[in-house]
């Protein structure tokens, strides 16, 4: 498999692309929530600090990391917003994993 990834560069190039593309859509989605919170945040910074709290929802402490993300989001948002936008923040976070598995429980 890692021959067959890495021989064809084109596929490479296109895999890569793909994935930071899904990325930055995934950062664009948490800013757009900020912003229906009525926060004020650059997007620079928000490129910055929601993979920070998204690594910390990771980690295997907590179920779907619930708790974790949202106290990631509180402590890295700490200058831009209070602790209630934080908790709505990781709410809609957290709503981004479950929603889709609860559409998809019937299937």
């Amino acid at each position: 498999m890692h021959d067959y990834f890495w021989e064809d560069k084109r596929q490479l190039i296109k895999v890569a692309t793909t994935s930071i593309f899904i990325w930055f859509l995934h950062l664009f989605q948490i800013w757009l929530f900020i912003l229906a919170l009525k926060a004020d945040v650059p997007f620079l910074t928000n490129l910055a600090l929601s993979p920070l709290a998204i690594l910390a929802g990771l980690l295997p402490l907590t179920f779907a990391g619930v708790g974790t993300r949202d106290a990631a989001l509180i402590l890295f948002y700490q200058p831009y917003f209070g602790e209630a936008t934080g908790a709505a923040l990781g709410l809609l976070c957290t709503s981004r994993y479950f929603l889709p598995a609860i559409i998809g429980l019937p299937f």
